[in-house]
């Protein structure tokens, strides 16, 4: 609740982008309305850049890059060096999480799948997203 009472003060002009990646390219999905995972970014205060979208779409590289997140959260662990490999893709160089390293691996075990354990996903999403704020 801490967490969401926070958020909840965050001004709209200062709420982040960010894309949630479910599984590496090229099979490229990520989360959009009507999911756990887009209600844990709205209560981490963030704007889900495919939160105009049902469940768990399907992008290409050029929608996530357009998207412009300010933050990249990774949610699989069967890449290895998996923030590594996003930075080198070649598209997603001027991307602002690339730029300014804002790319977070995620804790599997907390934002997997619905249960106790996703009060502390939360938590780890609002850190990643807004350091700052969630300290």
């Amino acid at each position: 609740r801490a967490v969401v009472a926070k958020a909840k003060k965050i001004p709209a002009d200062k709420k982040k982008k960010v894309w949630v990646e479910i599984s590496a390219p090229p099979e490229l999905y990520t989360t959009g309305k009507g999911t756990f995972m887009n209600e844990l970014l709205e209560a981490a205060g963030a704007i889900n850049v495919a939160a105009d979208q049902e469940g768990w779409p399907k992008w290409t590289e050029e929608q996530a890059v357009a998207a412009k997140p300010d933050v990249i959260l990774l949610t699989y662990d069967y890449v290895p060096n998996a923030v590594e490999e996003v930075k080198k893709r070649p598209a997603w160089k001027e991307v602002p999480a690339v730029k300014y390293g804002a790319i977070y691996p995620l804790n599997q075990d907390t934002v997997s799948r619905p249960g106790p354990r996703l009060m502390d996903g939360l938590e780890e999403i609002a850190k990643d997203v807004y350091p700052d704020v969630f300290k």
